[in-house]
C-alpha cells in the first residue's frame, strides 16, 4: 500500500530509479530526492526517508502548487508511528501528531485525510490520551468523511468513541455517544446493555438518579456490561448518598441491582465456557476463521474479570448490611430484622458482627418478636461472657430490652412488672452501673406517666437513703421533684430542686431542674424569689442555647405582670420571640399573656399593635386566637366595626380549619359581642353628638361632676373610656375633656367622627343570618367543618332550624373538639354510648377543650343517675385543672352528687373542705353555705341548717342570688320553728338594702315578708 501511495505522489515528477549521492540534500534537486524517498519507501524504510521528506517539504512549501504536501505530511507522520514500533518512546507518537494535524487542516477530507485521522486517533491512544482519542475518531462522523463511510463502519466508530468515554469514566462528555450509540438500530442487545450502563453509571456518578432509573430496564440482559464490577460499586455508592439524603426508596432500589462476587463470578465462567466452547468449534471447521480473534479478545476480557473478581474480598456482608441499613431506616422492620439476622448466622466472624446483633434486636423489638429478642440477647450475653464479643452494645441490649418490655406493659401487666424487677434488680446489684442512670429514668418516667406517686417516691427515697453516693442519685432526686411538682406540692419540689442542683452540678438534668426549681417557687407563690431564679437559669443557660430561655422569660414576664410592672412585662413577652429554639405554642403565649397584660393595663393602642404585630410576622402561628383577642382592644377604642369584621373575616378564612380550636372561641363569643358592640358604638354615637349639639347640657358634663356621675349610671351603654375622658386620672393634674374643650370641642368632633366613620361601617347582617349563610355556603362546597361549626354555632344561640339526626363515628373524625363536644351532647338522646365515645374523645386529647368535655361526660352520667361515676369526673376536674374557676363547681357537683348517693358524711365533708379553701372565698364558699344548710335541712339538722342560711346570707351579701336564696331559706326555716323575729331578722336587711334588688329571689321575699305580721 506504501508504494502504491508513494508512486502516486511522485508520477507528476519522474519514474525513473535514483541512486543515493553522498552529497548534501539540498544540492540535489527535486527529481533526484523524489527518487532517493521512493526508494526507501518502497523498501518500507520510512525512517531513512524522513530527512529527504522533510526536504521535500520544504521545497513545496514554496511553490504555488502545495498539493503533494498531503502525502509527505502523510509519510512523515508514519515514519514516527515506524519508529514507535521499534522503539516504543511516547516521543515518536508526539512527533507522529503534528504531521497528521497538518494534513488534516490543509487538506481536510483529502485522499489521505481519513487514514490520517485513524492513525492520530491510535496515536492518542498510545499516549493516554484517551479523551482527544475520542474527539479524533468523531471527526469520521462529520461531514466530509461520514459520507465515505457505510452505516457498519460508522456504527463501529460510535461504538470505539463510546468505549473511549466509558473506559475513561468521562461520563458528561460520553454522554452524547452512550446516547447515540443506545439508540442505534446497529446496536446488538449486548451493545444496547453497554450503552444503557455506561448512561447508569454516568448518572449515578453525577447524582441525576431520576435520569439513570430511565435505563434500569436493561439490567434484566445478563451480558458482560452487567456483570462489571465497578456498576455494582456505583450501585452501591448511590444507594449510601441515597440514605444520606433520606430518599430511601430510591436507595432501596439501587440495592436491588448490586449483584455479589458469586453472581458475578458465576456469569464469567459461564461466559468464558460458551467463548472457549465457540472457538473450539470454529477453529475445527477452519482453525483461521475470521471470527476467531474477536472471540478470543472476549476469551481473555472474560479471563481478567474471572481473575480480578477473585482477587477482591469478599463483600456480601457489606452489601447485605447496607440493605438491611435501608431496611431499618425505612422502618420496614420484618425486612430488616431477617437481613440482620441473615449476616449473623452467614457471617459469625465478620468484624461488624457486634453490630449486626444490635441492629437485629432492635428490629426484634420493634416488630414485637419476643423470642428473637430473648435469643439474642442471651447469645449476646454469652458471647460477652466468653470474651467473644467486647460488649460494646451490652448496655444497649440490656436496656432495649428493659423498654420492650415498658412498651409491651401498656396492655400486659405481667411484662410491665418483668420490666421493673428488671430495672430494680439491676439497680440493687449494680448501683453504680453504666445503665443505672437509665433504668432510674425509665422507672421514674413511668411511675409519673401512670400517676404512682407513692410507688415513686418511695423507691426513690430508698434508694438515696442506701445508696447516697450512686450515679443516680441525682435521678432519684429529680423525678420525686417532678413528682411533687405535679401534685401542686411546690414546697417540696422546690427543696428536691434545689438539693439537686447545689449538689449534682454536672447533673444531666440540671437545666431542666434548675428550670423546674424556679417554676416551683413561683407556683408556692413567692414570685419576687421565683424572679430571681429565672434570672439564675437564663444567666446560666442562655449561652449553651437553651430551648427553655424563651419560657423562662414567659414566666417574668407573668411575674412582672403580677407586680403591675407594665413596662418591665411587656420588655420580657417580646423577648421571647428571639430566643434559641423557642417554640411557636411558647411565641403564642408571650404575645396572647402580652395582650392580657396591655388589657389590665388599659393599654388599649399597644394592645392593639402587638396584636398585629402577631398577625403580620406570625402567619403561620394562631391568627384566630389573635383575632379573637384583638376584638378587645378595638371595641375599648371606639372601633366595633372594625372587631366585627376581624371576627367575620377570621370565620370566613378559618371557619373550616379543624386543627385549630381557637376559631371556636370567636363562634361562641361573637353573638354577644355583636351585640355589645352595635349598642355601645349608638349609644357613644348618641352621647357624643349630644354633647356637639346641646351646649347646655355639654357645660353640664364638663363642670359638674356629680351630675355627670348620675347620668353615667343612667346611661351604661356608652363606652366607659369616654366617660373616663372627662374624669381627672390619679397622678394627672387635669381632665383629658377639660374645660378647654368647652373653648375648642375639635376633639370631642375628631372622637365623634370616628364613631360615625364606626357606624357607617358596621356590618348590618346579623349573627344568626351570617352563621346561615356561612352554612349554606359549606353545604355547597362539601365543607363538612365549616358546616358543623355552623349547625352547632346557632344551636348555642336557639336559631338552629334543622337539627341533624344522630352523628355517626365517622362525622366525628377530622372534627374541631369543640364540635365533637356538641356532637357527643346531641347523641345522648339516641344513644349515651356514641356521647360518652365523643366527648371521652376530647377528654383524652391535649385540646383546651378537654375540661368543658370532662364536665359535659360529668353532666350526662349525672342525668342519667351514674352518680359514682359522675362524681369521679367532677373530682378529675378538681384535680386537673385546680387553678380554673370551674374547679370550684365541680367540688360543688361532688358534694351534690354525694348526696344523690347517699352519702351524706361525705358530701358534709366534701361542703367543708370548700369552705377550708381560703383561695375559694367568695361564690364559691357561699354556695358550699347554702348546700350545708339544705343538707342539714333535709337531716332535720335545723339549728345547723339555720346557721348555715345565716352565714350565707350575712356574709356573702355580695352574691345577689346566693344570699337572697339563703335568706328566703333561712326565713322559711325560722318560721317553721315558730322563730317569728328571726325570720323577720332574715328578711328587712336584705329588703332595705336597694342594691338588693337586682336579686332573682327579691320579689319573692318581699311577698313572703308582707305575709308576715
Amino acid at each position: 500500500m506504501n508504494k502504491l501511495l508513494m508512486v502516486s505522489a511522485f508520477a507528476a515528477i519522474s519514474m525513473s530509479p535514483f541512486v543515493i549521492q553522498a552529497q548534501s540534500l539540498s544540492e540535489k534537486g527535486v527529481s533526484e530526492l523524489r527518487d532517493e524517498a521512493n526508494k526507501f519507501i518502497e523498501d518500507q524504510q520510512f525512517l531513512m526517508a524522513r530527512p529527504i521528506l522533510e526536504e521535500l517539504v520544504r521545497r513545496f512549501s514554496e511553490m504555488d502548487d502545495k498539493s503533494l504536501l498531503q502525502d509527505f505530511y502523510f509519510f512523515l507522520g508514519y515514519s514516527y508511528v515506524q519508529e514507535y514500533q521499534g522503539m516504543t518512546s511516547a516521543t515518536y507518537l508526539e512527533s507522529a501528531i503534528p504531521y497528521f494535524d497538518k494534513l488534516l487542516k490543509e487538506f481536510p477530507g483529502g485522499e489521505r485525510a481519513a487514514t490520517a485521522i485513524e492513525l492520530k486517533a491510535n496515536c492518542l491512544r498510545g499516549l493516554g490520551k484517551f479523551s482527544e482519542e475520542a474527539e479524533t475518531w468523531g471527526m469520521k462522523l462529520e461531514s466530509p468523511y461520514v459520507e465515505k463511510l457505510n452505516n457498519s463502519e460508522r456504527y463501529a466508530i460510535l461504538k470505539r468513541i463510546a468505549q473511549s468515554y466509558y473506559n475513561m469514566k468521562d461520563w458528561e462528555k460520553g454522554e452524547e455517544w452512550f446516547k447515540k450509540m443506545y439508540s442505534s438500530p446497529f446496536a446488538n442487545k449486548e451493545d444496547k446493555t453497554y450503552a444503557a450502563v455506561a448512561l447508569i453509571r454516568g448518572y449515578l456518578a453525577q447524582e441525576k438518579f431520576e435520569e439513570a432509573k430511565n435505563y434500569f430496564s436493561m439490567l434484566t440482559n445478563k451480558v458482560p456490561a452487567r456483570y462489571d464490577l465497578a456498576l455494582s460499586v456505583d450501585f452501591m455508592t448511590a444507594g449510601d448518598k441515597l440514605v444520606g439524603e433520606e430518599k430511601y426508596a430510591l436507595a432501596a432500589l439501587c440495592y436491588t441491582f448490586v449483584l455479589t462476587k458469586d453472581q458475578i463470578l458465576e456469569y464469567f465462567n459461564d461466559y468464558k465456557d460458551k467463548i472457549d466452547r465457540k472457538i473450539a468449534s470454529l477453529k475445527n471447521m477452519n482453525s483461521k476463521h475470521p471470527d476467531i480473534p474477536a472471540l478470543e479478545i472476549k476469551q481473555k476480557y472474560a479471563e481478567a474479570n474471572i481473575k480480578g473478581i477473585s482477587s477482591i474480598p469478599d463483600y456480601r456482608s457489606q452489601f447485605l448490611a447496607r440493605k438491611a441499613r435501608n431496611f431499618f431506616l425505612t422502618k420496614r422492620n420484618y425486612e430488616s430484622f431477617w437481613a440482620y439476622r441473615q449476616l449473623i448466622d452467614a457471617y459469625p466472624d465478620d468484624k461488624m458482627i457486634e453490630d449486626y446483633f444490635f441492629a437485629a434486636f432492635v428490629c426484634a423489638r420493634q416488630i414485637g418478636k419476643e423470642s428473637q429478642i430473648d435469643a439474642l440477647g442471651n447469645e449476646y450475653r454469652e458471647k460477652c461472657a466468653d470474651s467473644k464479643f467486647e460488649g460494646k452494645y451490652l448496655k444497649d441490649i440490656n436496656l432495649q430490652y428493659a423498654l420492650f418490655l415498658l412498651d409491651k406493659g401498656k396492655t400486659d401487666v405481667e411484662k410491665r412488672e418483668k420490666f421493673f424487677t428488671i430495672a430494680k434488680e439491676s439497680l440493687k446489684n449494680e448501683p453504680d452501673g453504666d445503665a443505672s442512670g437509665e433504668y432510674m429514668f425509665l422507672m421514674g418516667r413511668e411511675w409519673l406517666n401512670s400517676g404512682e406517686h407513692t410507688a415513686l417516691r418511695k423507691y426513690m427515697s430508698e434508694f438515696i437513703e442506701k445508696n447516697p453516693d450512686a450515679t443516680p442519685v441525682d435521678g432519684a432526686l429529680y423525678w420525686q421533684m417532678l413528682s411533687h411538682l405535679t401534685k401542686f406540692e411546690y414546697s417540696d419540689a422546690f427543696k428536691l430542686a434545689s438539693k439537686l442542683v447545689e449538689n449534682y452540678p454536672d447533673s444531666i438534668y440540671i437545666e431542666d431542674a434548675t428550670f423546674r426549681r424556679a417554676i416551683a417557687i413561683f407556683g408556692d407563690g413567692q414570685i419576687s424569689d421565683a424572679a430571681k431564679y429565672f434570672n439564675e437559669f437564663i444567666e446560666n443557660f442562655e449561652a449553651s442555647g437553651s430551648k427553655l430561655i424563651g419560657e423562662a422569660r414567659l414566666f417574668l414576664g407573668d411575674i412582672a405582670f403580677m407586680e403591675q410592672d407594665y413596662e418591665k412585662s411587656y420588655e420580657e413577652y417580646m423577648k421571647v420571640p428571639d430566643c434559641a429554639d423557642v417554640s411557636q405554642k411558647t411565641i403564642d403565649a408571650a404575645f396572647f399573656q402580652c395582650s392580657g397584660m396591655l388589657e389590665a393595663a388599659e393599654k388599649f393602642d399597644k394592645q392593639s399593635e402587638v396584636l398585629i404585630r402577631y398577625l403580620k410576622e406570625y402567619p403561620e402561628g394562631n391568627l384566630p386566637m389573635a383575632y379573637y383577642l384583638l376584638a378587645q382592644p378595638l371595641f375599648k377604642q371606639g372601633r366595633s366595626a372594625d372587631a366585627v369584621s376581624g371576627y367575620m373575616d377570621s370565620l370566613k378564612k378559618f371557619g373550616g380549619d379543624s386543627k385549630n380550636d381557637s376559631i371556636d372561641k370567636i363562634i361562641s363569643s361573637y353573638p354577644q359581642f355583636y351585640s355589645d358592640a352595635k349598642i355601645q358604638l349608638d349609644a357613644t354615637t348618641d352621647f357624643l353628638q349630644k354633647l356637639v349639639s346641646d351646649r347646655k347640657f355639654f357645660e353640664m358634663f364638663v363642670n359638674d361632676p356629680a351630675k355627670r356621675y348620675q347620668y353615667t349610671l343612667k346611661f351604661p351603654d356608652v363606652n366607659p373610656l369616654v366617660y373616663a375622658k372627662f374624669k381627672i386620672k390619679m397622678g394627672e393634674k387635669k381632665a383629658e375633656f377639660d374645660k378647654e374643650v368647652l373653648v375648642e370641642n375639635k376633639p370631642i368632633v375628631e372622637l365623634l367622627n370616628l364613631y360615625k366613620s364606626q357606624q357607617a361601617k358596621f356590618p348590618k347582617i346579623t349573627p344568626e343570618n351570617f352563621f346561615n349563610s356561612l352554612l349554606n355556603e359549606a353545604k355547597s362546597k362539601g365543607d363538612k367543618v365549616l358546616q358543623h361549626r355552623m349547625e352547632m354555632a346557632l344551636d348555642e344561640i336557639g336559631k338552629l332550624k334543622e337539627r341533624p339526626q344522630m352523628f355517626s363515628e365517622e362525622d366525628f373524625k377530622g372534627m374541631p373538639f369543640k364540635v365533637v363536644i356538641w356532637m357527643g351532647k346531641c347523641n345522648e338522646k339516641y344513644s349515651l354510648d356514641s356521647a360518652r365515645s365523643a366527648l371521652q374523645y376530647v377528654v383524652d386529647s391535649d385540646s383546651d377543650y378537654r375540661l368543658e368535655a370532662l364536665i359535659a361526660l360529668a353532666e350526662l352520667e349525672a342525668r342519667n343517675s351514674n352518680y359514682e361515676v359522675a362524681n369521679s369526673l367532677f373530682k378529675k376536674v378538681e384535680e386537673e385543672f385546680p387553678l380554673d374557676e370551674k374547679a370550684t363547681y365541680a367540688a360543688i357537683r361532688q358534694g351534690e352528687m354525694f348526696q344523690k348517693m347517699g352519702k351524706i358524711d361525705e358530701a358534709r365533708n366534701k361542703f367543708n373542705d370548700i369552705l377550708r379553701t381560703p383561695a375559694w372565698r367568695g361564690p364559691a364558699h357561699a354556695e358550699a353555705l347554702l348546700k350545708l344548710g339544705k343538707l342539714e335541712e333535709e337531716q332535720n339538722n335545723r339549728k345547723q341548717a339555720l346557721a348555715y342560711y345565716t352565714n350565707c346570707a350575712a356574709g356573702f351579701a355580695s352574691c345577689l342570688d346566693l344570699a337572697g336564696e339563703a335568706t328566703l331559706l333561712g326565713a322559711k326555716l325560722a318560721m317553721s320553728m315558730g322563730e317569728v323575729e328571726s325570720a323577720k331578722e332574715f328578711l328587712d336587711p336584705f329588703l332595705e338594702d336597694p342594691t338588693n334588688k337586682d336579686s332573682k329571689f327579691y320579689k319573692e321575699i318581699e311577698d313572703y315578708r308582707s305575709s308576715i305580721k
